[in-house]
């Protein structure tokens, strides 16, 4: 069976690899990864922590995503998953009382540590009222996932932009630049907006910007989330972000946006630091903040993994193996994943 991957990003790798565990045999067209995986810092984390709740079906899928990427790492010989905990910086006595609450719920138990942190590991942290411990989190190296996925793929990979125009059909299948594939899979992110098979007006895309640092100062034993993320990236570097803008659709970082992560981090630590890079990227997020799965409405074999927004490396395992499951064992999408729901709704 002949499929093919249109997209390198999180969404396409994590496909490929589930296709690949079905014995399918996979072909990958992407002229580079989209600057939200690009750039991503790959953190796994099933919890908000502006309002300690709880994702979306996340012990669902962080049950999926951790063995996923433990079993990837084992059969690519690759190393690309840290378990690191998280700690949630407290800003007032106000937030360790609404931590201890929410750590007794039984939808954030797993994850939330009910004892305060009350001694930063570093005296470059700023943490005056503690902090939380998140446990069975940790991070994601997408570069070395996107890098592993190409190898995989040897031949099957091509480093190319996808001419839409270009598909051709046989009886039902399409028909691309000479092989015949039995399932095409769209999984673009933003750029979606320019194919032209599916119309995805709900995916309203939201930008993100982030800088990568060089310190001596700050430890490497944990992420911190406060007003940002501050994420142990190995050789003293750090990823720093994100910010959140979903009116700018401007692809390139800003001056604006680099003042606001400066500012944001100033609140976090007085280390001193270099800064390596400063970029951004359009995340592929959506009206209802879920995921866009399914077939085409038409064409049948035609299929799309989009919209994971800011949570890709944690859903992208078990709304792949939805996807496949419901193309080769005939199981239903949930309701709220299926892309078709949109069409829907604006029909009312």
């Amino acid at each position: 069976m002949e499929c093919l991957v249109v997209g390198n990003g999180i969404a396409g790798c994590v496909l490929t690899h589930q296709l690949r565990k079905r014995n399918k045999n996979v072909h990958m067209i992407a002229k580079a990864a989209p600057k939200s995986s690009q750039y991503a810092a790959g953190i796994l984390n099933p919890t908000v922590l502006k309002r300690y709740t709880a994702v979306w079906k996340a012990h669902e899928f962080h049950a999926a995503a951790i063995p996923f990427y433990d079993n990837l790492e084992k059969t690519l010989a690759v190393p690309m998953w840290h378990a690191l905990p998280i700690h949630r910086i407290f800003s007032t006595a106000a937030e360790q009382n609404a931590w201890m609450v929410a750590a007794g719920q039984k939808v954030l138990q797993n994850f939330l540590v009910p004892q305060l942190g009350t001694t930063s590991p570093s005296t470059a942290l700023h943490a005056p009222f503690g902090y939380g411990l998140v446990q069975q989190v940790g991070r994601l190296e997408v570069p070395s996932l996107v890098a592993a996925t190409k190898a995989a793929l040897g031949q099957n990979y091509t480093n190319a932009n996808f001419d839409y125009a270009q598909v051709q059909w046989v009886g039902d299948k399409p028909h691309y630049k000479g092989i015949t594939y039995d399932y095409i899979f769209f999984c673009e992110g933003y750029n979606a907006h320019h194919n032209p098979f599916f119309d995805l007006s709900a995916l309203i895309g939201n930008k993100g910007e982030m800088l990568r640092i060089k310190s001596h100062h700050l430890p490497e034993d944990a992420i911190w989330k406060g007003p940002l993320f501050i994420c142990p990236l190995g050789a003293q570097k750090f990823w720093i972000g994100a910010s959140f803008d979903p009116k700018n659709k401007e692809a390139s970082p800003s001056e604006e946006g680099k003042s606001w992560l400066l500012r944001q981090l100033a609140k976090m630590t007085s280390a001193p630091f270099e800064i390596l890079s400063h970029n951004s990227g359009i995340r592929p997020t959506t009206k209802d903040r879920r995921p866009l799965l399914g077939k085409h409405t038409t064409l049948k074999r035609l299929h799309l993994l989009n919209g994971l927004g800011t949570r890709g490396v944690l859903m992208a395992p078990l709304l792949s193996e939805w996807l496949c499951d419901a193309i080769f064992k005939n199981s239903p999408l949930p309701s709220e994943v299926d892309w078709q729901r949109f069409a829907h709704l604006d029909s009312n």
